[in-house]
């Protein structure tokens, strides 16, 4: 469920932490395991399924060598490929189990606890995934073969400025109880954004004096005036207050949309305000345990905690919309209309419109924030001769939230305008009323989104002499 609220601009508010899955989690754990050991006097351990058939498999040391940070990353630069699904979403397995698909967000999946990575036939999956699996999937095998630490340090600095990345993790493997193996870690990533004023295809590019047509990544607003002007029956466009490129604006630039004239217009390269990438950091733990219960059956228990943080930028809000000038926002208009060629005189009775940036406003700024949780417990077993099962319980939880700083609302600013407190000529202008303006037509937005799931699994599988069928599976 989600929801969105709208708040004068301000702090944010806090989020309350999550409890309710993990007391769930270990309540059900502690179900699973008196159904495991009460099975244990009649089972013997191991799935009668078949295994899944591997197309390929990347091993840890081509993980190593393809420099990317998280599985998401992998995925979205090319290193591995999966376009034998005419590019459709392909399933997400960690060690077996169904994860996620690639149309998620893969980048919770950190690299460093990784073994190696295999690309499943889809045919060979049976219903261990439903529809998610009928194009195949990709199975992360978490490490199992470590003695002791491992730790690694990964650090990417473009030769341009921006996206670097930094990651460590700490990962520990080793025997524990009779028969069993533990690996936990840590996982720390650390990606800087990118600006778009630092790249050829996102950075504003104009020629001082040039015109709107030779400009990349600049928009009209900027501070123009469009004015029809009633007595010629022509519509005219003005550069609006003083343009100036140390206040951010482009200065005039000729032949603003809608123009052929040569009429001046104010750009407002917003290429070199907002950001190319967003930036991220995270934290992430897993856990993974293999271990026998007697020598019946196998517990396997899965964990992976994530915190994370995003952040990305946009340009100040703009606007296109009509105004009734005051005296004011008349002569600052026609101080532009005297200098243009040909000059000419705006008058109340003509019809204006400007195309404006709200730059005190500040930047458009999106922080988004997660917490995921995902868990599970699995026994494998065989009830009797050529009779197995499978069992197993899962819960995952998301809980986020996005804010959103800073948007303008449209009607309180029109307000503000009709009332001559917002100065539309110079919108970094200090007096009062001005401040006042900007603050009251502030808004911030906020969202809260997540999900959570709960279920549990019992699969029975009998064996025949030549091959296999599974005869019942319950999920709920």
């Amino acid at each position: 469920m989600n929801a969105t609220h709208l708040y004068p601009s301000g702090p944010g508010r806090g989020r309350q932490g999550m409890r309710g899955p993990a007391k769930t989690f270990l309540a059900s754990l502690a179900s699973l395991a008196v159904f495991a050991l009460l099975a244990t006097n009649v089972a013997n351990a191991g799935s009668l399924a078949p295994a899944s058939q591997i197309i390929a498999e990347y091993d840890r040391s081509f993980i190593e060598r393809s420099g990317a940070q998280t599985f998401g990353e992998m995925l979205d630069t090319g290193i591995l490929r999966y376009f034998f699904t005419g590019g459709r979403d392909l399933l997400i397995m960690v060690n077996g189990r169904p994860y996620a698909t690639t149309a998620h967000n893969l980048d919770t999946l950190p690299l460093s606890a990784v073994e190696r990575i295999e690309v499943l036939r889809a045919e060979s999956l049976g219903t261990v995934a439903g529809h998610a699996a009928v194009r195949g999937a990709f199975n992360l095998v978490l490490r199992k073969d470590l003695d002791g630490f491992d730790v690694r340090t990964v650090a990417r600095m473009p030769s341009r400025a921006g996206g670097d990345a930094r990651q460590g993790s700490v990962v520990w493997g080793g025997e524990m109880g009779a028969g069993g193996r533990l690996t936990v870690g840590v996982d720390i990533l650390d990606r800087q954004e990118i600006e778009g004023s630092t790249r050829e295809h996102s950075r504003s590019e104009w020629m001082e004096g040039g015109s709107f047509a030779e400009a990349r990544n600049v928009s009209v607003g900027g501070n123009t005036a469009y004015i029809f002007d009633t007595s010629a029956g022509e519509l005219r466009s003005v550069s609006l207050g003083a343009c100036d490129p140390a206040h951010g604006y482009t200065g005039p630039l000729s032949n603003p949309p809608g123009i052929d004239s040569g009429d001046k217009g104010c750009g407002y390269p917003y290429g070199n305000d907002w950001w190319d990438t967003a930036s991220y950091d995270q934290r992430n733990a897993i856990l993974s345990l293999d271990h026998p219960l007697g020598e019946h059956a196998e517990l396997r228990v899965d964990a992976n905690v994530t915190d994370g943080r995003s952040a990305f930028r946009y340009a100040p809000s703009i606007d296109v919309f009509s105004v009734a000038p005051d005296d004011g926002l008349l002569d600052a208009i026609n101080a532009s209309a005297r200098n243009a060629a040909p000059a000419f005189e705006a008058t109340k009775q003509d019809f204006l419109s400007v195309g404006h940036r709200f730059i005190g406003h500040g930047n458009r700024d999106w922080r988004t924030s997660t917490e995921e949780y995902d868990l599970s417990a699995r026994v494998e077993g065989r009830l009797a001769e050529g009779l197995g099962y499978d069992a197993g319980i899962s819960t995952w939880r998301l809980d986020g939230a996005v804010r959103g700083d800073t948007f303008v609302d449209a009607e309180i600013i029109r307000q503000e305008i009709a009332a001559g407190r917002y100065d539309l000529t110079d919108p970094r202008s200090m007096e009062p009323d001005h401040l006042r303006a900007i603050e009251r037509s502030s808004l911030r937005e906020e969202e809260d989104f997540g999900g959570r799931y709960l279920g549990a699994r019992l699969a029975l599988d009998v064996v025949k002499p030549a091959d296999w069928t599974r005869i019942g599976a319950v999920t709920c």
